[in-house]
């Protein structure tokens, strides 16, 4: 799975992408965002995650993605946005990208 970082979080996190396998992650079969940013926080050990700062993805997540303030994290997983970070749809085949909520005018 190849997994990008965008704007703010890029910095915070330390890196701008990174490739990591499921099984490297200690999980199997399809998983949400979620589980990735778990797996992500308890396995940062990993060489090719090495340095980088994922705490601040929970940071980010809001306790309720759909609150009124808005989520404070978004996701992408193959160039479709994400609604729901516990829907199951990520394999080592994915693209995923985290990146905060944007607004223009």
């Amino acid at each position: 799975m190849h997994i990008l970082f965008f704007a703010k979080l890029r910095e915070d996190v330390g890196m701008d992408a990174c490739s990591v396998s499921l099984n490297e992650l200690g999980l199997s079969g399809a998983c949400s965002a979620n589980q990735i940013i778990l797996a992500l926080q308890l396995n940062n050990h990993l060489s090719c995650l090495e340095g980088a700062n994922f705490s601040v993805l929970g940071a980010h997540l809001s306790s309720d993605q759909h609150a009124q303030a808005g989520p404070k994290l978004l996701a992408s997983v193959d160039h479709e946005l994400v609604e729901d970070f516990n829907f199951s749809c990520i394999n080592d085949d994915s693209e995923l990208a985290f990146f905060p909520p944007v607004t223009g005018g």
